[in-house]
């Protein structure tokens, strides 16, 4: 009887221990949900981890597989710059919004860095945008972190616009990790990167240009997905941009995307279609049909880096000759339809001295002969095209001046490349149209070659840039609005 009792005293004390335990163990909050008949995003507090239930495509999107977070935040603290993860968090709903709120600072326990989550286009998609205290001076963000993952056993790719665009496969069988700016020489042309997963396409846009989308491929086994490679993206947010948009866009593949982005260029006013230009100027018609030739360039000349010393001339064809060479397009190759560009016309040669450009090169035949050259290829029915640079500056030039240069944050003027006429300092884009509408410029070259079009180099190329001269400042907004301004200008006075 003894033994008994024992034991049933035994049993009760470790149903006790064991209530004990449990009681004590933290339980981890449920889910946040925000959902519509089209997805459900689902939000856990205690990590910041995400997934959303793409309900056309019949899929998950996850968040950072790598770590369990939200994002990462790299702020101004003590004099230096330090990276925290944006983990736990506080959210509220509040209709079709959730707002997370970080406290990434142990030490500032109020200050906060909210996103908000919110639906958008009729449930279809997610508007994710943050606010932050000032106090924790926040440098930049990584608000899609490593997410919307795909593998090879997904079929997956990535679509990012880069020239005629891109598509990075998740079975390529490298490692790799690769940003994409927005508007750089070879990154994101468009403000948009798309992913597909199992025959499902997301669609991620934004506006700003402080922007800069990455694309991770990781080779590493991991219980968290299917296959042996998987693609992540991440977009960092710095300075004046504080938000994205991700739509999903069900069953699709990569033209699914073109045609979706399509409709956000027309909802934001970006799409001009050739209806529209040939309202402007029936001229441009012209192009349509038309071969792209390029006459580059007509004199070469070689400086060293200063500009101080003349490395080689050489003349590759003459006004003269170059006319010539239209005739021969027309009459024995028998193409009617031409864009006939010339470079290496303006005084010095291809890439020197600009942006002084007249006279014409002597070595060529002068402003008579570019002169005699312009009417020829057009009385042949053919649209004439120049090339020239506003971006560019080069120390011999007769107008040579460091107050139309960009300056870096220390006052130093910005060096460019070393081209052909040695090397080039870089003008800022406000400037750049100032020196473009001289008379001796592009009114000059109008008038001396009634030439059809002008393209102006290096202006969308080199990407977005900022100026710290006090005089002409300029943030990335800035320069887009004067780099369009300068092609608005070339346009009205050349018409194509």
């Amino acid at each position: 009887m003894r033994n008994v009792n024992l034991n049933r005293w035994a049993g009760c004390l470790w149903g006790l221990l064991a209530a004990g335990v449990l009681a004590a163990a933290p339980v981890e909050p449920p889910a946040t949900l925000l959902e519509s008949r089209f997805l459900c995003f689902r939000l856990r507090p205690a990590t910041g981890a995400y997934e959303i239930d793409d309900r056309q495509g019949h899929v998950v999107w996850r968040s950072n597989p790598y770590q369990p977070r939200f994002g990462e935040v790299t702020l101004e603290a003590d004099g230096r710059l330090r990276k925290l993860s944006l983990n736990r968090c506080d959210v509220t709903r509040s209709g079709d919004r959730l707002e997370a709120s970080f406290y990434p600072l142990t030490n500032q326990p109020t200050a906060w860095l909210r996103v908000s989550i919110r639906l958008v286009k009729d449930g279809q998609g997610l508007d994710f945008s943050y606010a932050s205290a000032a106090a924790l001076r926040v440098q930049g963000l990584r608000l899609l972190d490593d997410a919307l993952w795909t593998t090879d056993a997904d079929q997956g790719y990535v679509v990012v616009p880069v020239r005629e665009g891109l598509l990075i496969p998740a079975d390529s069988g490298l490692t790799f990790t690769h940003g994409f700016d927005t508007y750089a020489y070879e990154g994101c042309h468009m403000t948009m990167v798309g992913v597909v997963k199992r025959g499902a396409a997301a669609l991620i846009t934004w506006r700003d240009p402080y922007v800069l989308a990455e694309v991770k491929s990781s080779l590493e086994p991991a219980a968290w997905a299917e296959g042996k490679q998987a693609l992540s993206l991440t977009l960092g947010l710095r300075k004046s941009a504080t938000s994205f948009r991700v739509e999903f866009l069900g069953r699709g593949d990569h033209v699914t995307l073109a045609r979706a982005y399509r409709q956000v260029a027309k909802d934001s006013g970006w799409l001009v279609t050739w209806k529209e230009k040939l309202k402007e100027n029936r001229e441009r018609a012209r192009l349509f049909g038309a071969i792209n030739y390029k006459l580059w360039s007509t004199l070469d000349r070689q400086m060293n880096e200063e500009s101080t010393q003349e490395q080689s001339v050489r003349v590759n064809w003459t006004f003269d000759e170059a006319a010539q060479i239209a005739a021969h397009l027309k009459n024995d190759l028998k193409l009617d339809k031409v864009l006939f560009l010339m470079g290496g016309w303006i005084r010095r040669g291809y890439d020197n001295q600009h942006p002084d450009i007249l006279p014409a090169a002597p070595e060529c035949g002068g402003d008579a002969g570019l002169a005699d050259c312009a009417r020829r290829i057009r009385e042949l029915g053919y649209v004439l095209g120049l090339h020239d640079n506003y971006q560019d500056m080069y120390r011999d030039a007769p107008s040579w001046n460091e107050s139309y240069l960009m300056r870096t944050r220390e006052g130093a003027i910005v060096r460019g490349g070393h081209w052909a006429g040695g090397r080039a300092y870089l003008t800022c884009s406000q400037r750049a149209l100032e020196l473009a509408k001289r008379p001796q410029n592009l009114p000059a070259v109008k008038q001396l070659t009634r030439a059809d079009a002008y393209f102006i180099d290096t202006t969308y190329a080199a990407g977005l840039m900022e100026c710290s001269d006090p005089a002409h400042p300029l943030t990335r907004w800035d320069d887009l609005k004067w780099k369009q301004a300068i092609s608005d200008y070339a346009r009205a006075e050349f018409g194509i």
